[in-house]
């Protein structure tokens, strides 16, 4: 397969490095991502925690999408290099999900480092993410029975 030239710069750049994923990889990957999105739904769970499971499974199916055209992110900024990467790959069927997730990175920042973030900010960008997710997750699965066959049946759905 040939990447567009800005993947072609990361793997350049080492923050990508080619790298073959077997079916069982691709289903451990995809079975962590809708875990996480499951998990995100807990009821009691708090918004930040909440959030970060959310934000967890976006980056998780993402990086399961990047697996299956055989691409794996290295090294620094790897969340920016996941979101960023899925937006070069230039199909209409997932690559605005990579840009989606990237508007929503620096809030899952502040969920995680910042003991003053806004508790009402966060309800809102999960709100946003979650709408977000529901539309990911079938576009993903459905983008990997066509690209690996061999998957029919063995990935769960959320």
């Amino acid at each position: 397969m040939t990447f567009p030239q800005r993947i072609e710069r990361l793997l350049a750049e080492h923050r990508l490095e080619a790298a073959q994923f077997d079916d069982r990889e691709i289903v451990g990957l995809w079975t962590r991502a809708v875990t996480s999105y499951r998990d995100a739904g807990v009821a009691g769970l708090s918004e930040e925690g909440a959030f970060t499971r959310a934000y967890d499974a976006g980056r998780q199916a993402a990086t399961t999408l990047l697996a299956a055209v055989g691409l794996r992110v290295r090294g620094q900024a790897h969340h920016y290099t996941v979101f960023y990467t899925l937006a070069a790959l230039e199909d209409s069927a997932v690559s605005q999900f990579g840009v989606e997730l990237e508007s929503v990175r620096q809030s899952r920042h502040m969920a995680v480092y910042d003991a003053t973030a806004d508790s009402a900010a966060l309800r809102a960008d999960r709100e946003k993410l979650k709408e977000m997710l529901a539309r990911l997750f079938p576009a993903a699965h459905t983008w990997l029975m066509a690209r690996r066959p061999s998957l029919r049946g063995k990935l769960r759905t959320p």
